[in-house]
């Protein structure tokens, strides 16, 4: 890549590390208009017109952020302090969109946002065993649990309530698909990947708290193979994973916007896993792509 150009080789550079397809295509926009600025045969109405565009979306970003941090939480006198606030958020949550899917649609989706919260729940419940009980499940059985437990099920069962809105009668509304979610690889796929990359980049830090063991801990016990060993299964897993999703959103007869919003939602989670535990530290790197896409307009 020596002989490349700067510009060129960054872009070959970051292809190599990650792909192209696997990319989030917002966060992604912002590196493509920094350097096609510096392109000497850049169309000036193109870039301008792209820079509106990105602050445009980054304003309504921030509006959307503004109303999440703006919830009413009262208090709930029964329950004990530590759960008022999550409960009442949740409960005024959920309200708030079956309401508005019954106007909207005509269509009561309690029933479903039940059954994925149940399910979480349960899945949690069952790792929360497996710890105080000391038990080291298979990798088998811990996929069969983790991908539920890693709760993208549930982000993706509000992102489909959201693209039914597109839709203007019951009739053509693709309920069974929800109603078997648990065997449908548009819920899998995903949920599975976040699982892997999840443990990829979590799983040594959670295991020096003394958190339950993780696929790579598993796999390793399973087959008494070192830690390199393990991790490098686990990436293959991923690859083979992502190649399943693109193949299963290549060939089916579900709605668009419902394939777009799987594949959205895993390039979303795969950039947050990029620089390590998004969540658990606060790295440079993700605070940078924190502010570039929320905070900082072009």
């Amino acid at each position: 890549m020596g002989k490349l150009e700067n510009d060129l080789r960054e872009q070959v550079k970051q292809s190599l590390e990650v792909p192209l397809y696997w990319r989030f295509p917002r966060s992604e926009a912002r590196n493509f208009i920094d350097i096609y600025q510096r392109d000497s045969k850049m169309n000036l109405v193109l870039l301008e017109l792209a820079k509106l565009d990105f602050n445009l979306l980054q304003s309504i970003y921030l509006k959307e952020l503004k109303e999440l941090a703006e919830w009413d939480l009262e208090a709930i006198k029964d329950l004990p302090e530590y759960m008022k606030v999550c409960y009442l958020a949740m409960y005024n949550h959920v309200n708030e969109m079956v309401q508005d899917a019954l106007e909207d649609l005509g269509l009561d989706i309690l029933p479903y946002v039940k059954d994925q919260w149940v399910s979480y729940v349960r899945s949690l419940h069952v790792e929360a065993g497996w710890f105080h009980g000391g038990y080291k499940p298979t990798l088998n059985e811990y996929f069969k649990n983790g991908w539920i437990s890693i709760g993208i099920a549930v982000g993706l069962a509000y992102a489909f309530f959201g693209v039914m809105e597109e839709y203007s009668s019951k009739e053509i509304l693709p309920l069974e698909f929800l109603e078997n979610w648990s065997d449908s690889e548009l819920f899998y796929w995903p949920s599975l990947l976040t699982r892997l990359w999840d443990d990829l980049k979590t799983s040594k830090l959670e295991m020096e708290r003394g958190d339950t063991a993780k696929s790579i801990q598993c796999y390793m016990i399973q087959e008494g193979v070192c830690e390199e060993e393990a991790r490098n299964y686990i990436k293959g897993l991923t690859n083979d994973s992502w190649k399943k999703l693109n193949k299963f959103i290549a060939q089916t007869c579900l709605p668009s916007g419902f394939a777009d919003t799987a594949l959205k939602m895993t390039r979303c989670v795969h950039r947050m896993y990029h620089y390590g535990d998004w969540f658990g530290i606060q790295s440079e790197a993700n605070k940078d792509c924190v502010n570039s896409s929320l905070f900082n307009p072009i």
